[in-house]
């Protein structure tokens, strides 16, 4: 593709010139949107301000987000899909955890992460390794999962994460990361390791909703006890009655008991041979049963 995120940011620094622009209207002021001034009248702009950004198929480089650090700050929606973000070729975990084209996103609650690549920057083979310089190859696991957990520490206020089809993702620390989530969406990650997906779960105490039907592999294989208190779950097809008990039957474990823990309100299921319903909470009010 030609495109390039210069012409959308192009755009964007139009807006932040136009903001910049802008006066204060007073109140009380009897022409409204309009000022005079000794040439005659002066019409007052309107303030524009981007509260979301959807950015598909674009290269985004180091030096092109900062500046746009007062229109990022008022964002409160980003999508990311089939978006390239190049990394240096002796690029080390801690480095790439720094995101420094990232700038921090205070308001942010929404993030969608879809077919997201990595490459190498220095126009070297992306499976290159630089062990002498203390560096991986841009395909390293390890570093993608610092990617993302990087993005995510850069979101405060992040509530709702979309993430689809990332096969290099094994074991990110989503919670320590993304402390406030609400709302996590993990679909068609092949790799990702339950382990990681448990301790989102147990350690992101909102959670309201845990979506990970596509993620077969994972079907059993996270601990039914973190998972209890959640209102909303999707699971993988292939669960089994056992495991689904302490979920229905509210068999909590420490992580989220309290006066005012929640209760499962919400389960989708697919590809299950039996399930015992009569122990199922009072709270549960909707069952959804599909084929895969």
């Amino acid at each position: 593709s030609g495109r390039c995120i210069r012409d959308v940011f192009g755009v964007v620094r139009d807006i932040e010139e136009n903001n910049k622009s802008c006066f204060a209207q007073r109140k009380g002021d009897a022409f409204n949107d309009r000022k005079k001034t000794s040439g005659g009248i002066l019409y007052a702009s309107r303030r524009i301000e981007i509260v979301r950004m959807t950015l598909s198929g674009f290269i985004i480089h180091q030096q092109e987000l900062p500046p746009l650090k007062i229109t990022l700050n008022n964002l409160r929606s980003l999508s990311l899909t089939y978006c390239t973000i190049p990394l240096s070729g002796h690029a080390s975990p801690v480095a790439v955890r720094q995101v420094p084209w990232l700038p921090s996103m205070p308001v942010l609650e929404s993030l969608e992460l879809r077919h997201m690549i990595a490459v190498d920057a220095s126009g070297g083979s992306c499976g290159t390794m630089a062990a002498d310089q203390g560096g991986l190859p841009i395909g390293s696991t390890e570093l993608v999962d610092a990617l993302l957990e990087g993005i995510l520490h850069r979101l405060p206020n992040l509530k709702d994460l979309f993430i689809d089809s990332s096969a290099s993702i094994v074991s990110p620390d989503i919670a320590s990361n993304a402390p406030r989530l609400q709302h996590l969406t993990l679909s068609h990650c092949p790799r990702l390791r339950g382990i990681s997906v448990e301790k989102a779960a147990r350690e992101c105490k909102s959670l309201k909703l845990l979506d990970i039907r596509t993620l077969t592999h994972l079907a059993n294989e996270v601990h039914s006890h973190a998972l209890v208190g959640i209102e909303c779950l999707r699971l993988p097809p292939g669960v089994k009655e056992e495991y689904l008990k302490p979920i229905l039957s509210r068999d909590r474990d420490d992580h989220r008991s309290g006066p005012h823990s929640r209760c499962l309100q919400s389960l989708t299921l697919s590809e299950i041979d039996d399930i015992d319903l009569s122990v199922a909470d009072a709270s549960l009010q909707t069952l959804f049963l599909c084929r895969s």
